[in-house]
């Protein structure tokens, strides 16, 4: 295991090519490396260790917050029985952090690909006692836009009143920290605007809907963090939208999986779950000057990909 006191290792991720700056990029086929190399573009990067920073980073500070507990999740649970308990710790570390009105589980994606996948091959996946399990996400990518106020179903959960989005990021695996492929986060004081890149997101809602999100040109400003060996007692709460704030750069934490150049060759491959979690505050007295506001970060849409609404079939579906 690599130690907890490193201040920092160096290693590479992908970034957007800065020629799409103001552009909306489209779902790329993964499988196609020559369109991955035309968008992407990897470049060096120090991630910094977190557990070292004075004072810690916190939500407010920096976007992000490590969150220590005892988890109930242990080996002799039940599949069923621990979604049901991530779902219960999740959104009390959530409403304990942003004193929240009410939360709730929006979405959930349980990874372990495979650790000498290269990004542009096919998603790494396999079958577990999760089901299947999705490849490291390898690029520099935040998973929400404005174009998320557009969207029936969140339309339908906000009913406009100030909303945020957090990603709850945990280790699943209850006997072994995570030792490879960590994850590691951005400032979002040290991301500019102009560097955000709006990207349509490879998956779909569960109504059909397409999602847009943002991917990142690189800058050397840009200050990178770790949590190394996270355990299944602790939890990277990262902040993924808010409506509260007005500054588009810090709505959203970018992030991405990285290889550790010092993890062992023979390390546990990394299990983790990221649950985005909901969380509602106050009503808004202004949303449509706000909304229309927020929606200009975005360039222009197009129209086929406007968001649909859902057919009382889907919607019946939805509400079960």
């Amino acid at each position: 295991m690599v130690s907890d006191k490193r201040p920092h290792f160096d290693t590479a991720a992908y970034f957007v090519r800065s020629k799409f700056q103001g552009t909306l990029m489209p779902d790329l086929d993964g499988t196609d490396m020559n369109a991955w190399n035309r968008y992407w573009q990897a470049h060096p990067m120090r991630v910094r260790n977190a557990r070292l920073i004075e004072p810690s980073p916190t939500l407010e500070s920096h976007g992000f917050e490590l969150i220590r507990f005892t988890s109930e999740v242990n080996e002799h649970h039940s599949l069923s029985e621990r979604f049901q308990i991530f779902k219960d710790e999740n959104r009390r570390i959530v409403e304990n952090l942003c004193d929240c009105r009410e939360s709730r589980c929006l979405n959930v994606v349980v990874r372990g690909g495979f650790k000498d996948r290269n990004p542009g091959d096919p998603l790494g996946q396999t079958e577990s006692e999760f089901g299947t399990v999705y490849n490291y996400a390898r690029y520099v990518h935040t998973d929400v836009s404005p174009f998320l106020e557009m969207q029936p179903l969140w339309n339908a959960f906000a009913n406009k009143r100030h909303c945020a989005i957090y990603n709850v990021w945990r280790n699943t695996n209850v006997s072994t920290p995570i030792e490879q492929m960590p994850l590691a986060v951005c400032d979002l004081r040290s991301v500019e605007q102009t560097n955000m890149v709006a990207a349509c997101v490879p998956s779909l809602l569960p109504d059909g809907n397409r999602m847009i999100g943002f991917n990142l040109v690189h800058n050397l400003f840009q200050s990178w963090y770790y949590y190394p060996n996270m355990t299944h007692n602790e939890a990277l709460v990262l902040l993924l939208y808010d409506t509260r704030e007005p500054k588009c750069s810090r709505r959203g934490v970018f992030h991405t999986s990285v290889s550790d150049p010092e993890a062992s060759a023979d390390a546990s491959r990394r299990e983790s779950l990221d649950m985005r979690i909901g969380a509602i505050f106050e009503d808004e007295t202004d949303y449509d000057v706000r909304r229309a506001q927020y929606l200009t970060d975005l360039p222009p849409i197009p129209k086929e990909l406007h968001p649909k609404t859902p057919s009382s079939s889907q919607q019946t579906a939805l509400n079960r």
